[in-house]
């Protein structure tokens, strides 16, 4: 039914880093020093940040990913459809955190 749900989420995450990482090196000489982030502010400065901190948006999956890995491990090991669950959040989670890195940097960088 859903194979890549099979798969394992680290495995996912690699490839999703990898992913990122080309994007970034290949756009690298074209991105200005600060690019914009935080599009929920007001528009202005409270927008942009460095360059270099784009490296929260894997970081940030990355945590979640973990908080979700050891919450299923303590509290709902024997529950497979909770597991499922979380399994396809931390699928989403790699996703929509690879899109959003993504779309950041070919919106600035082109």
């Amino acid at each position: 039914m859903f194979k890549i749900a099979t798969m394992s989420a680290p495995i996912i995450y690699l490839v999703s880093v990898v992913i990122m990482a080309v994007f970034a090196t290949i756009a690298y000489v074209r991105l200005p020093p600060q690019v914009p982030l935080f599009y929920s502010l007001p528009t202005g400065a409270e927008q942009i940040i460095d360059t270099w901190l784009l490296v929260t948006i894997p970081i940030a999956s990355l945590v979640s990913i973990t908080i979700n890995y050891f919450l299923v491990k303590k509290f709902v090991e024997q529950d497979f459809f909770v597991e499922r669950i979380v399994r396809f959040v931390n699928i989403a989670i790699i996703v929509v955190s690879t899109y959003i890195f993504i779309k950041i940097i070919l919106l600035v960088a082109l």
